[in-house]
């Protein structure tokens, strides 16, 4: 269940951003990236041969921001986390306070064990939530109590979750997040970044 809020995170994330033109020729190596990346996800050649299209991509276009959320993909199936760090920060430099992609260069440190570095991130995340456009308000606090569990902040968990209840009761979808955070367990999460 992470993974697919995460996802839907990610989305918001992308909402976020400027739009910008895309380069059909970038797109046609982003496109055959995913669809080797989609099929064989297991299979480490295939995975390779995705990675090298997404960067023949990124050399046509690096100014797309959704270019790099597949490279990111690529490099966690391949457990490459390292390199992961270096692709949010370019993608930060795309999206400068993008709290999302904060939170994930995070919990890319937090797979090194660099657990100083990660929490600066899960941190500055935070800091940025409010300066971000949320297409829907329970993302943005969603994503708040995501980031308090991250910094390892019960309190404000336990607190945000029964305020995100009460708030956002309404429809499915939250109703869903709720769920999540009920759910929620904190290295399965991270794992899943």
């Amino acid at each position: 269940m992470a993974k697919i809020v995460f996802v839907l995170l990610f989305t918001a994330a992308l909402s976020s951003c400027q739009e910008r033109k895309v380069n059909k020729d970038a797109l046609a190596f982003a496109k055959r990236a995913n669809a080797i990346y989609i099929k064989n996800s297991n299979n480490p050649d295939s995975l390779a041969l995705a990675l090298y299209l997404i960067d023949s991509c990124l050399k046509i276009q690096s100014d797309f921001l959704n270019f790099y959320f597949t490279k990111i993909e690529i490099l966690r199936q391949l457990d490459r986390h390292d390199e992961m760090v270096g692709v949010y920060s370019k993608m930060l430099e795309l999206s400068k306070n993008n709290s999302i992609v904060l939170m994930s260069k995070g919990a890319a440190f937090e797979h090194l064990q660099r657990l100083d570095s990660a929490n600066y991130y899960y941190k500055l995340a935070l800091d940025n939530l409010d300066r971000m456009t949320w297409q829907k308000r329970s993302f943005k606090e969603y994503q708040r109590i995501i980031l308090y569990a991250l910094l390892k902040d019960s309190i404000n968990f336990r607190k945000g979750t029964q305020e995100f209840k009460k708030t956002f009761s309404g429809d499915n979808e939250s109703k869903f997040m709720y769920q999540a955070l009920v759910e929620f367990d904190r290295d399965e999460y991270v794992a899943g970044l």
